[in-house]
Order: C-alpha cells, then sequence, then structure tokens
C-alpha cells in the first residue's frame, strides 16, 4: 500500500477570527454600526431588517483559476432550491456511488478541488455545487435554512 499523502486546502474566504487584511473593513462599518445604533433607538423595526440583510449577504468571491480549471472538467447541471437556481457540477461517472461536497459560508463548491482526484481515484463521483447567494448560484441572501434547501435539491 502506498503511503498516504497530505494535501493541503487552502481557501482566501476561511478566517478564524480577524486578519491584518480585515481589520480595515471592521474600520469601514463604523460608520453604519453608528446608524444602525440611531435607528435601533428611532426605528427598532427597521434597524432590525437592515441587520438582518446584513447578517444574511455573504460574501461573493470570485472563482480562482484554478477552480475554474477544476469547473471545466465537471458537467454543469443546475437545480432549483425555492425560487432559486444552484449551479452544480459532476465529476466522475454517474454510476459511481456520489461523494455530495457543500461549502461553507461564502465559499464555493470548487473550493473542493484538492479532494475531488482523490476520491475519483477511490471509485466515486463527485459533486459539489454554489449555494444561494454564492459563486455561480443566484440570489444575493443566504441564511442556514437556504443551506439545507439547496443541499436538499442537489442530493
Amino acid at each position: 500500500m502506498a503511503p498516504a499523502t497530505l494535501t493541503r486546502n487552502s481557501t482566501n474566504v476561511r478566517s478564524y477570527g480577524l486578519r491584518q487584511s480585515r481589520l480595515g473593513e471592521w474600520a469601514g462599518m463604523a460608520p453604519l454600526r453608528l446608524k444602525l445604533a440611531g435607528a435601533s433607538v428611532f426605528a427598532p423595526r427597521r434597524a432590525a431588517e437592515i441587520a438582518a440583510r446584513l447578517f444574511s449577504t455573504p460574501p461573493r468571491h470570485e472563482h480562482t483559476p484554478r477552480e475554474q480549471e477544476l469547473l471545466a472538467t465537471g458537467t454543469r447541471f443546475d437545480v432549483t432550491a425555492g425560487f432559486k437556481r444552484i449551479a452544480a457540477w459532476r465529476f466522475g461517472r454517474e454510476d459511481r456511488p456520489a461523494i455530495v461536497a457543500s461549502h461553507g459560508w461564502g465559499g464555493r463548491g470548487a473550493q473542493w478541488r484538492a479532494f475531488a482526484p482523490s476520491l475519483l481515484d477511490a471509485g466515486y463521483q463527485v459533486v459539489v455545487f454554489d449555494h444561494v447567494a454564492h459563486g455561480h448560484s443566484e440570489g444575493d441572501q443566504s441564511t442556514l435554512v437556504h443551506f439545507i434547501d439547496g443541499l436538499d435539491a442537489v442530493v
């Protein structure tokens, strides 16, 4: 048996705490935080609506060239979750057991690119997709409910 190799999967959207590059974003939010604080006193319902919209709007990042290369080797298909179109890609033969890979908040399905070759070599097909309001899928807001519905629709 060949020795196992470790593949490092690095993404540009994963963050554990504040990184130096994100400090400017937090400073730029000061006027918005001040407006929300004022609105919460004078128009609490409107402030809650604004906060909910901000909370449910994920950052959207462009696919990297390596991610685009991976997607070009798959078969694209779309599914509908609610009223939104979800972009998905299948890799490998359809008669094999499927591994459906779900990304996290602000991510993209193509971020599973480091794992796909090993899963294909192990005899699986791999399905990746972009959740609502992420990557190539429709929408500008997403919640945990959208993630559950999207995963259900792809499966």
